[in-house]
């Protein structure tokens, strides 16, 4: 399974056959790697890719970007769920993974995923997450972090409205803690990338891809027009 926009490396085919040689995985999971043409499709990929280094095989959960499974897998978590704006990739994994299927990840099966403009970036993140929430995907203890910081997002704000009337010494506190995590995200992308140029792209799109993403996610929990949306991939 890939997905759209995704160049296949030439031997990802045999890399993802090998863990099911003997029949030893039910599920294997490839990675993927930015298609990089430029400073800014490079700093996009370090923030929404993990370089191989930082791939931990237990941790790393996979995407339909590069996986492979069988055929009594796809039938025992009913398929993709279809009915969903978006999320229903993740929906997928999580099934497999709440059936007790254990993923075989294998670093040699790469897959590379071609960047987006700016715009596209951030209506990317934006339905990612109004699609986790209408998929249900939140309820999984895999996405108990994405709950716990969704529901800290409007607190925060809520936060900084109320010490910014009354206490301006812990407003600046507030509003400074999460302007140096990003700058930090910065200085690891510019580095990452080998350009000082890296440094703003990589405050940018830290901030935008989590200020998106939870925003659909509070966008989708608050509406009441739950038919307006359609998933694009169908």
């Amino acid at each position: 399974m890939t997905d759209g926009g995704c160049i296949l490396d030439k031997n990802w085919v045999s890399e993802m056959m090998k863990p099911f040689e003997d029949n030893k995985a039910d599920v294997v999971g490839g990675i993927f790697f930015p298609l990089a043409k430029n400073v800014f499709d490079k700093s996009q990929g370090a923030v929404i890719c993990k370089s191989l280094e930082e791939i931990d095989e237990k941790k790393f959960m996979p995407s339909s970007r590069s996986l492979g499974f069988k055929k009594k897998v796809w039938k025992d978590v009913d398929g993709y769920p279809k009915h969903e704006i978006g999320g229903e990739d993740t929906r997928f994994v999580l099934n497999i993974i709440e059936k007790g299927y254990k993923i075989t990840i294998t670093k040699k099966a790469i897959v590379y995923w071609r960047m987006r403009s700016l715009k596209s970036f951030i209506r990317q993140f934006y339905l990612y997450a109004k699609g986790e929430v209408r998929a249900g995907n939140l309820a999984f203890p895999r996405m108990r972090r994405v709950l716990i910081a969704s529901i800290i997002f409007p607190i925060y704000f809520l936060s900084l409205f109320f010490t910014l009337l009354f206490f301006r010494v812990f407003f600046l506190f507030l509003f400074f803690v999460p302007v140096l995590y990003f700058i930090y995200q910065g200085i690891k992308v510019s580095r990452k990338v080998n350009d000082i140029r890296g440094f703003y792209y990589g405050f940018l799109f830290s901030f935008l891809k989590r200020f998106m993403y939870f925003s659909g996610i509070w966008a989708e929990i608050l509406s009441r027009k739950k038919d307006m949306y359609r998933n694009e991939n169908y």
